[in-house]
C-alpha cells in the first residue's frame, strides 16, 4: 500500500505553502483532475493558491517539504490520508472545520461509524476512573471503536480498557507522529498500534507541540465519533472544547452524574458534571456554547442502565430531564462552604481547591491568548472575553472565601501551603498584564486579588509598579 495516494500527495504539497489550509484544500479537491493540474490553473479557482504561488521557488519548495514528508511516513510506517480517499474517517468528513489530511500509523476502525469518544480530566476521582473503565468497556463490548486522547487520566483508561477487551481505539494527539506526549505514553502507543488500533494527526513530521494544537486535538476527537462521554471535567477543562464541539457538530455528549461523595468533597473535577445535571439551562447552554435548544442532545448517566441509549443516540426521559429536587449550586458561583467551618483543614483544603480552580482558568486564558495569534484556528476575541469574565469570578470567589474566614481566626495565616500557592498566584497573574487584555478587565483581576492577599495575610501582594488603577467588578476604572 503506497504511503499516499496522487491525490493526497497533490493536496499535501499544496498544504505547506503559505495560506493554503483545510479550506482552501476542499476547493481545490472539489476542480476536476486537479491531482495533475497545473498548479497556477488551479491557482485561478482558488485566490490564496494564486498569492502563495507568487513567492519565488514557492512551488519547488513544497515539493521538496512533501517528499521529505512522504520519506518520514515510510520510515516510521505510516500513511498519509485526505478527504479524498476512501478510508478518510467519513464522521470527520462531515464537520465543517476537518483537516482534510490526516497521517496514520495504525488501522482505522474497521466500522467507523461505531465511534465513540471517551475523554476527562487527567485527574479524576476514584468514582471517575471506574465510571471511565466502565463506559468504554460497555461500548468496547458492543464492537464499537474508542477514540481518546492518550492523555493521562480518563483517556489513558479508556484506551487500556479497550485493548484489555480486544476492542480497537484511536489516539488522537496534538503533534507529529514522530514523537508522544506524554512521554510515558509511549509504550501505551506501541500498545495501541500492536493490538490493530491507529495513532493520527492532522500535524506533519518535525512539527513541535504548541497549546492551541490540543484544542483543535480535542474538536477532531469529536468529529470521529457518533458522541462524546465527558467522564468528568471542571468548568475549565480542555474536555471541554471536545464536549463542545460535539454539541456543535450535531452528535451527542453523556455526562454521568457526580456522586455525593465527590460532591461533599467540593472535588473541582466535577463542577461541570454538576452544572450539566443540574436544572439550571442557561447555564448549561452557557457552559457548552450552545442554543438551549441543543441541550437535547445532552444525556445525564445516572446508572449504567442509561449506557444503551448511547448505542442509539435516543434519549430516555431521566437522561434529559434532571431529577426533581433540590437544585444544584451553580459552580462557578463556588465551593459548598465546609461542613465544618472551624475545622482549620477543612477551610484550607476547600480553599486551595478554590486555588487549583482559579489557576487552570489562567491557563485557559493564556492558551486562548495563544490560540487568536493562529490565523487558522476557529476562536474569537469573544471566547477570550468569555473566559475573562469567568476568571473574574473565580478570583472574586476566592477573596469572598478568604475574608469570610479570617474573621474566624488564625487559619490561613498559619497554613504556609496557602501563602505560598497565593503568592505563585500572583506570578500566574503576572503575564496577563504584559498581554493584549483591555487594561480595564486586567485592573479588575489584580484588584480583586490584591483584596484577597491583604484579607489573607495583612499586607500587600502587588508591588506598586503595576501601576494598576482602582476598579470595580465590571473592570470600570474608578480613578
Amino acid at each position: 500500500m503506497p504511503v499516499a495516494s496522487e491525490s493526497t500527495l497533490r493536496l499535501l504539497t499544496l498544504s505547506t505553502l503559505r495560506g493554503i489550509g483545510p479550506a482552501a484544500l476542499k476547493k481545490i479537491a472539489s476542480i476536476p483532475q486537479f491531482a495533475s493540474a497545473d498548479p497556477l490553473d488551479l491557482a485561478e479557482h482558488v485566490p490564496a493558491l494564486q498569492k502563495a504561488l507568487a513567492a519565488a521557488e514557492a512551488w519547488e519548495g513544497a515539493h521538496k517539504i512533501a517528499q521529505k514528508q512522504l520519506r518520514e511516513a515510510e520510515a516510521d510506517g505510516a500513511r498519509i490520508i485526505s478527504g479524498v480517499d476512501p478510508d478518510y474517517p467519513r464522521l470527520l468528513l462531515e464537520t465543517y472545520d476537518d483537516p482534510f489530511l490526516l497521517f496514520v500509523k495504525g488501522k482505522l476502525a474497521p466500522d467507523p461509524e461505531k465511534s465513540v469518544a471517551v475523554i476527562g480530566t487527567r485527574e479524576p476521582t476514584t468514582h471517575g476512573e471506574l465510571i471511565a473503565k466502565r463506559i468504554a468497556g460497555f461500548f468496547a463490548g458492543h464492537g464499537w471503536s474508542i477514540v481518546s486522547g492518550l492523555a493521562i487520566g480518563c483517556d489513558a483508561i479508556a484506551h487500556k480498557t479497550a485493548l484489555e477487551q480486544n476492542a480497537h481505539t484511536v489516539a488522537v494527539l496534538a503533534h507529529g507522529l514522530h514523537t508522544i506526549a506524554p512521554t510515558r505514553h509511549k509504550a501505551l502507543a506501541q500498545e495501541i498500534i500492536d493490538a490493530g488500533g491507529a495513532l493520527i494527526t492532522e500535524y506533519r513530521y518535525g512539527q513541535g507541540i504548541q497549546k492551541q494544537q490540543y484544542v483543535k486535538r480535542d474538536r477532531i476527537q469529536a468529529a470521529m465519533a457518533q458522541g462524546v462521554v465527558m467522564v468528568q471535567s471542571d468548568l475549565v477543562g480542555g474536555s471541554l472544547y471536545a464536549s463542545r464541539a460535539s454539541i456543535e457538530y450535531g452528535r451527542w455528549l453523556a455526562v454521568p452524574v457526580a456522586t455525593d461523595r465527590d460532591q461533599e468533597n467540593g472535588e473541582p473535577k466535577v463542577q461541570a458534571n454538576l452544572l450539566l445535571a443540574s436544572d439550571q439551562d442557561r447555564a448549561r447552554a452557557d457552559l457548552l456554547r450552545c442554543p438551549p435548544n441543543a441541550l437535547r442532545k445532552v444525556f445525564i448517566l445516572r446508572s449504567k442502565e442509561d449506557y444503551a441509549q448511547l448505542l442509539t443516540g435516543e434519549p430516555t426521559a431521566t437522561s434529559v430531564f434532571p431529577k426533581l429536587g433540590p437544585e444544584v449550586v451553580h459552580p462557578s458561583i463556588g465551593y459548598p462552604e465546609p461542613s465544618k467551618p472551624d475545622d482549620g483543614e477543612l477551610v484550607v483544603q476547600a480553599l486551595l481547591a478554590r486555588y487549583r480552580y482559579v489557576r487552570s482558568k489562567i491557563a485557559e486564558v493564556q492558551t486562548l491568548q495563544q490560540c487568536l495569534s493562529d490565523p487558522t484556528t476557529s476562536l474569537t476575541t469573544h471566547d477570550l472575553d468569555h473566559e475573562l469574565e469567568t476568571l473574574l469570578l473565580h478570583l472574586d470567589r476566592f477573596a469572598v472565601l478568604i475574608e469570610n474566614q479570617v474573621a474566624k481566626g488564625p487559619v490561613i495565616e498559619a497554613s504556609a501551603r496557602l501563602r505560598k500557592e497565593v503568592a505563585t498566584l500572583v506570578e500566574a497573574l503576572n503575564p496577563l498584564i504584559h498581554s493584549q487584555v483591555p487594561q480595564p478587565t486586567l485592573s479588575a483581576v489584580f484588584v480583586l486579588f490584591r483584596t484577597l492577599a491583604e484579607a489573607a495575610f495583612h499586607q500587600p501582594a502587588l508591588a506598586d509598579t503595576h501601576k494598576v488603577p482602582s476598579t470595580d467588578l465590571t473592570g470600570t476604572s474608578t480613578q
